[in-house]
């Protein structure tokens, strides 16, 4: 089963008109080219942090703010923590690939790696969540050749992963999600 369940109708509004899409796709460049700058991702960062976070909180993932456009599939991820084993709970741009889900740790080109990768290390089993709809899956993380395919997927979703992995100087970590 195709991971449709993140994209029906309800959730992304998917315009019929070629001028809309055409709208979405210059708004999609837009974004793409302001998030593989410094100044970019210190005002995405900014946003995340100061209206998407409080609002998902507020709304118990039911609402991102960025992730009801059609341009970034945004997820809200449940994990356990590392250490204090309390769940964690964080929005994250997700890649659809089949019924499995794509998620790369790149802490907007930080050189630190995303606090819920760490909690995917150690504790694999996750909830996704997008609009009302829950889902559980169990995490693994992608190395070496295995990697490779699943990165360039990542990188012709959202090209900035690129400039990502370079500032940070660190290899981003690739975690598949499978139900």
């Amino acid at each position: 089963m195709q991971a449709e369940w993140l994209f029906n109708q309800y959730i992304f509004y998917r315009p019929s008109i070629e001028a809309k899409m055409s709208t979405k796709e210059n708004l999609r460049r837009i974004i793409f080219n302001m998030a593989a700058t410094r100044k970019g991702i210190w005002a995405f960062h900014l946003y995340v942090r100061l209206i998407d976070m409080p609002i998902s909180r507020l709304t118990k993932g039911v609402y991102i703010p960025s992730g009801n456009w059609d341009i970034m599939p945004i997820i809200y991820l449940t994990t356990t923590g590392a250490k204090s084993g309390i769940p964690r709970s964080t929005p994250v741009l997700c890649i659809p690939d089949g019924d499995k889900l794509i998620l790369v740790g790149s802490n907007w080109g930080d050189p630190k790696n995303p606090s819920w990768a760490y909690n995917l290390r150690r504790h694999p089993r996750v909830q996704v969540r997008k609009g009302k709809m829950a889902k559980g899956f169990r995490a693994r993380e992608l190395l070496a050749d295995e990697r490779s395919p699943y990165w360039q997927k990542a990188v012709k979703f959202y090209p900035p992963y690129v400039s990502y992995e370079q500032r940070s100087g660190r290899s981003l970590p690739i975690f598949l999600l499978e139900p």
